[in-house]
């Protein structure tokens, strides 16, 4: 995975920015926030667009999540994460329902049926025989 600096700079800034859900929006405000951040560090700050271009690339590198609403993101909780283990494997859980539409526990369920089914058809089969 190459990042250019700018879309490192971005993502070390976004790791602390982001909320218990590593949620982030690529808002006025916070861009506001990373440009002050640039200048208080003796940079020149980045324009709109290179920010914009940043999140993509960050989106296309798997390290941001486009989620559901303008601009909001969420910083892949596969790579970073600011609260305990079990939240974090919590939220990968959640987001790995969303992306399948079916709640895993409900899919482990449907395959445990399956199979008891299965082996009782069996079972009865070789008991008539």
């Amino acid at each position: 995975m190459k990042l250019s600096r700018a879309e490192r700079i971005l993502l070390d800034f976004i790791t602390e920015e982001m909320d218990e859900n590593n949620l982030i929006s690529n808002s006025f405000q916070v861009r506001g926030r990373f440009n002050a951040l640039l200048i208080k560090i003796g940079q020149e700050p980045y324009s709109e667009s290179t920010i914009h271009k940043c999140f993509s690339g960050l989106a296309d590198n798997y390290l941001l999540n486009k989620k559901k609403g303008r601009g909001l993101y969420q910083v892949s909780p596969l790579f970073f994460f600011k609260g305990s283990e079990e939240d974090r494997a919590k939220l990968i859980r959640k987001n790995l329902e969303e992306i399948n539409k079916i709640p895993i526990n409900s899919y482990r369920r449907d395959l445990i049926l399956r199979n008891i089914i299965s082996e009782y058809l069996e079972q009865a089969n070789s008991e008539g025989s």
